[in-house]
């Protein structure tokens, strides 16, 4: 989905692309009064799209019709060039530099980095300031989550005057679970041309698009994001676009994505994919909790081989990769990537379907009518304390029992044969100050 940009009167500034609808654009019409344009991220666990205009803070909703609203309109002052990052790890965005005007023509890029915490309601904390004391705008962002780091790169200055200061392909890092504690990222002995970077979560990288020339001659650059490594250069088969739009990274089809670009000459904008790789490796087990999931592969070429990210393959050919980050009721798709003498080698997408967390719900006697003795049936959301309760047709409580401490389903015995004389009953459960009914018959 891509937001924004210019377009003619008569066109619609959301589209939707799907590369399984025959390459097709969609314009997405959405209720509501449409934000500014401004830098945007899909935020996992809201499941939206969630948009800085500088001042405010947007959400689009995706389902069931898209609309916008405000999440936030107590914003720092005025960020024109910010940059904007999500953090999946503590479920917020990220805000970095910025620059406010003065008057006549001088403004000034400021260096503060702030943070919307979007739970349980938005909330602006101050987490302190970028790597340099000049600030800094038009800069890439990246959450790095192999690290859990925030990495800044390029962008420029500027101090009351008109003139801009370029930061050039200069990166920066700082850790995101404590203070913000910024270091220069190595060089490297290249320093490839200006372009747009984006971070490859397959291989655990950063790449960088870099447009150059009057004919849009462009190159992809590759550098490992634990910086160990200068910059390479890829070489890649058949033309490419114009790589002048942002660059997204999508990890289920291991690809770089280009947004409203095209080859030299076209006569329309168009999408364009930069697709690395596959190889097959075969899925030993998968297993699914709303919390996390786990998956377990198997190579017998693969035995002492090391993946790119942090999973490694065992003395058996055996490597097992665990995601806590997952959202329950979420659907994922995972690779394994492989360094195969040299290249990186991809097996086929898995998906894993999220379970969702438990709800609070009251299923009443198992079965219905019972036989002697009573089961009831429910479910708990969490381990808090929970109350089971029997009543008789005169409203007189006859059982009463604890049955909270454990998230999940139930099916509990609240009375053997012979304790309740056979009749109508009602099933109460209550947590947390609600409280579900049903009926429950109990004969001989």
């Amino acid at each position: 989905m891509a937001y924004g940009g210019s377009f003619r009167r008569t066109d619609v500034p959301l589209w939707a692309f799907s590369d399984d609808d025959q390459s097709a654009w969609t314009p997405l019409i959405t209720s509501g009064p449409a934000p500014p344009v401004g830098p945007a991220v899909f935020d996992s666990a809201g499941d939206r799209m969630l948009l800085f205009s500088g001042s405010d803070t947007w959400a689009l909703t995706l389902n069931p019709t898209p609309a916008w609203n405000v999440v936030d309109s107590a914003a720092p002052p005025n960020l024109e060039g910010a940059s904007f990052t999500y953090d999946p790890l503590r479920h917020r965005v990220i805000v970095y530099g910025g620059q406010v005007y003065y008057p006549h023509t001088d403004f000034y890029t400021l260096p503060d980095v702030w943070a919307l915490e979007l739970d349980p309601a938005p909330t602006w904390t101050h987490l302190g300031v970028g790597p340099t004391s000049q600030g800094s705008a038009g800069h890439a962002a990246i959450y790095d989550p192999e690290r859990d780091r925030l990495v800044i790169m390029g962008g420029w200055w500027r101090n009351g005057s008109t003139i801009s200061h370029s930061y050039g392909n200069t990166m920066w890092a700082t850790p995101l679970n404590g203070p913000l504690t910024w270091t220069v990222l190595p060089p490297g002995n290249v320093d490839p041309p200006a372009g747009q970077p984006v971070y490859d979560s397959v291989r655990d990288r950063f790449l960088l698009f870099s447009l150059y020339g009057a004919m849009g001659v462009w190159d992809v650059w590759s550098r490992p994001a634990t910086c160990s490594a200068p910059w390479a250069l890829l070489g890649s088969a058949g033309a490419g676009p114009l790589a002048a739009s942002p660059v997204l990274f999508d990890p289920h089809r291991d690809r770089a994505v280009m947004l409203f670009t095209a080859p030299n000459g076209a006569a329309s904008d168009q999408a364009w994919a930069l697709i690395f790789g596959s190889f097959q490796v075969s899925l030993t087990s998968l297993t699914a909790t709303p919390t996390g999931a786990e998956l377990v592969w198997d190579s017998p070429l693969a035995i002492g081989w090391q993946a790119v990210s942090r999973a490694v393959f065992d003395e058996t050919g055996r490597v097992t990769v665990r995601d806590r980050t997952v959202r329950a009721g979420g659907r994922y798709a995972y690779r394994l990537g492989i360094q195969d003498a040299g290249a990186v080698r991809f097996s086929d997408s898995v998906w894993v379907d999220i379970p969702a967390k438990p709800q609070l719900a009251l299923e009443g006697a198992r079965p219905n009518p019972a036989f002697g003795a009573l089961r009831i049936a429910f479910s708990l959301p969490d381990a808090a304390p929970a109350q089971l309760e029997i009543v008789d047709v005169a409203g007189r409580r006859v059982l009463s029992q604890e049955v909270g401490g454990s998230p999940g389903d139930h099916a509990v015995e609240v009375a053997s044969a012979g304790v309740l004389a056979p009749g109508l009953y009602l099933v109460r459960l209550t947590h947390r100050g609600e409280s579900l009914v049903t009926r429950a018959c109990l004969i001989r």
